[in-house]
């Protein structure tokens, strides 16, 4: 229904209300209204479902017709047209948009022109949509595949979630040409709606709400506008003074309880409920290709969607009310009986004297649908077969992964052990002697070595630098250092250019030439000291004996020591 407020409603169920129409022809910058429309003229057709049971199907385009004096030609054929009316001083309802597809002109006295029009679905349901379809990257769901085909079309949709719009679907159809109509109508069908162009020119998805039990008054008694039964769901109620004819059967649609999916095959592969009363969805190749899984959550979400709805077949002629719509239901009163209808199709005719005329036919039951035996048994067989490999594709899901987290474990552990030994490995390293006869390298480089105990006989190198040797014997061709501190050196021969020591210690010196500033030296008397050499030149020379006497000849040869 389209959201109006009461006053408006009030104006339409009025005899006395004036009503205006307004028609616009945007492309040729025409608008007629009432002065430019014949009496009465005004004709609008909907219904979102054509068989005697609900198909959620439909798809079929509302129509407008409306004759005019002003003078129009076949040149508007195929332009965009709206249409409104408002009730005195209400709101304005919108009735129509779509594209005009005749105009006739008449040849009687007064000379006028009918328009014919229809809406977008007239256009989409004639569209050759097979490159399209073709050009589909599958699988994809229902969701994106409905959003391309109706960007491909070229027309918008009202925002809505759908059950099955999760759903993903395979390329199954192999027609040699797809008209939109079969497209369509299979999404609408997969997601029990009906679907229509709105009254605004948008494509929406309707939804019939849920059957409610209506409670009825006693037999004397009938409802008033404000105290009317089981209205918490209906969008209107129309009264015995509403309308003028009204038929009905005497028996309710029951309501389904059932859903069933019947595959290409003609077989059964999907059910969802336990009734008797089942909707068959069936030549739809959205589901052609699913497995199993598949199909049973599209069963139990269609049986969702379509459960638990029921009406009263019937017909009515009533006070056109514009603001209904086609998928609303409405409550009437007849003789002692409430009815409660769908509204499944409607034609409204007139301006003033606005008619509208309601239809809602149905069997008591859904349709029985009985597979070919055949097809039946090899759909059971399959089933049989896909349950077996989907079973055993669990076990082996299941193994497999079990396998892995088998072999996750002994890999993690291994890295543990692993890791464990290279720690122990270093561990033991730096706490182990190293110990080696001989090492003879050109070049020995080590960033860095921790030991307790070290013992090399000989080293041989190139360049080694060492910040501290300790060692019983070494033997080094050349030392070059800045500085070197040593407790005890002992070498069979030692050239130093330069040796400043605060006390040096020296058994035997022999030398060609000795200078230095200051030469002291104790001697005991156990002790046969002699200094020898060529040329001795001092600035003082004390040499004491172990009473602290000096005595030059004792100690030195006499043939090179002048006495003085």
């Amino acid at each position: 229904m389209i959201k109006v407020s009461q006053d408006t409603k009030n104006a339409y169920k009025s005899d006395a209300s004036h009503k205006e129409i307004v028609i616009r022809i945007p492309d040729a910058n025409i608008t007629l209204t009432n002065e430019d429309i014949v009496s009465e003229s005004l004709e609008l057709k909907e219904a979102i479902e054509s068989s005697e049971n609900l198909s959620f199907q439909g798809c079929i385009s509302s129509s407008l017709k409306i004759e005019v004096f002003t003078l129009v030609d076949d040149t508007l054929e195929g332009m965009w047209i709206e249409a409104d009316i408002k009730a005195d001083n209400t709101e304005t309802i919108p009735l129509f948009r779509g594209y005009i597809s005749e105009v006739t002109n008449q040849t009687h006295e007064e000379y006028t022109a009918v328009i014919r029009a229809y809406d977008a679905l007239f256009k989409i349901n004639k569209t050759d949509v097979t490159s399209w379809y073709n050009s589909l990257t599958f699988p994809m769901t229902v969701q994106a595949f409905r959003n391309s085909f109706f960007q491909r079309v070229g027309v918008t949709q009202v925002a809505d979630y759908l059950t099955n719009d999760g759903v993903t679907i395979q390329k199954t159809i192999e027609d040699k040409v797809i008209m939109g109509a079969k497209i369509i109508k299979a999404i609408c069908q997969l997601n029990g709606r009906f679907g229509r162009i709105s009254r605004t020119g948008r494509f929406e998805y309707v939804h019939l709400t849920e059957a409610a039990e209506a409670l009825y008054p006693a037999e004397d008694l009938y409802p008033a506008e404000d105290i009317y039964p089981s209205d918490e769901n209906a969008v209107d109620n129309v009264l015995k003074a509403h309308y003028t004819k009204i038929s009905f059967e005497n028996y309710r649609v029951a309501s389904i309880n059932k859903v069933q999916i019947v595959a290409k095959s003609g077989a059964i592969v999907a059910t969802a409920g336990s009734g008797s009363n089942v909707f068959t969805l069936k030549d739809n190749p959205l589901v052609w290709g699913l497995a199993q899984a598949s199909l049973n959550a599209v069963a139990r979400n269609l049986y969702n969607t379509v459960q638990g709805l029921w009406y009263t077949p019937s017909n009515v002629n009533c006070v056109g009310l514009p603001y209904v719509e086609c998928g609303d239901f409405v409550l009437m009163t007849a003789r002692l009986s409430i009815i409660r209808a769908y509204v499944l199709s409607r034609t409204l005719k007139g301006i003033q004297a606005i008619t509208d005329a309601y239809k809602a036919p149905g069997d008591k039951n859904q349709p029985v649908y009985v597979p070919d035996l055949q097809a039946q048994t090899n759909a059971n067989a399959q089933n049989i077969t896909n349950e077996a490999n989907t079973r055993q594709t669990q076990i082996t899901n299941e193994a497999n992964t079990r396998q892995s987290q088998i072999n996750a474990e002994a890999s993690t552990r291994q890295s543990q052990i692993n890791a464990e030994a290279d720690a122990r490995r270093n561990a033991d390293n730096n706490e182990a002697s190293i110990r080696a006869n001989q090492v003879q390298a050109v070049n020995v480089r080590c960033d860095n070595l921790v030991a307790k105990d070290a013992q090399i006989e000989s080293v041989v190198a190139t360049k080694a630098t060492i910040e501290q040797l300790n060692a019983t014997n070494a033997t080094i061709a050349h030392v070059n250092a800045q500085l070197v501190n040593t407790n005890n050196l002992v070498a069979q021969k030692a050239s130093i250019t330069e040796l400043n020591a605060v006390r040096a210690t020296v058994n035997y010196i022999n030398a060609r030439y000795i200078t230095a500033s200051q030469v002291t030296t104790a001697v005991n008397n156990a002790l046969q000291g002699q200094i020898t050499c060529g040329s001795l030149r001092t600035g003082s020379i004390s040499i004491y004996d172990g009473s602290g006497y000096t005595n030059l000849y004792t100690l030195l040869d006499r043939r090179y020591v002048k006495r003085y």
